[in-house]
């Protein structure tokens, strides 16, 4: 079966993990706190210390963060899921943002985007690159 991975395990990700273990896959779980953690690696859920781990051990990663400036983090920072994800491995699509919120473009988002849809075996920009997106 098909290893999966998740990160954000707080109190909306760890039922939607939780469900996804007792489905019978492998499973690779991250949180930034070690007590969300713990109910999962105790059910048999790998841990994995950063984001980035997560996703060069699964090719399936899902996520449940409280907003976009973790989604970002998440996603975009030095030890995140891009810097983890190899090329045709997944699509991470930038949210639409609450009316006045702050925060960067959509640049970024669309570069995950276009990594998606690069060939295979190439490994993705990381964000210190200063790759453009299309």
């Amino acid at each position: 079966m098909e290893q999966i991975g998740f990160v954000g395990t707080g109190t909306i990700g760890a039922p939607m993990a939780r469900r996804l273990l007792e489905t019978g896959h492998a499973f690779v779980v991250h949180d930034l706190r070690a007590e969300a953690l713990a109910p999962l690696v105790q059910a048999g859920a790998q841990p994995a210390a950063s984001p980035r781990e997560v996703a060069l051990r699964c090719r399936i990663v899902l996520a449940s963060l409280p907003g976009p400036a973790e989604v970002e983090a998440v996603a975009l920072g030095d030890a995140g899921l891009l810097a983890g994800a190899r090329r045709g491995e997944g699509l991470l699509r930038d949210a639409p943002r609450p009316r006045g919120s702050r925060g960067r473009g959509g640049s970024e988002a669309r570069g995950l985007d276009s990594c998606a849809r690069a060939p295979e075996e190439e490994r993705c920009p990381t964000p210190s690159s200063n790759a453009t997106a299309p």
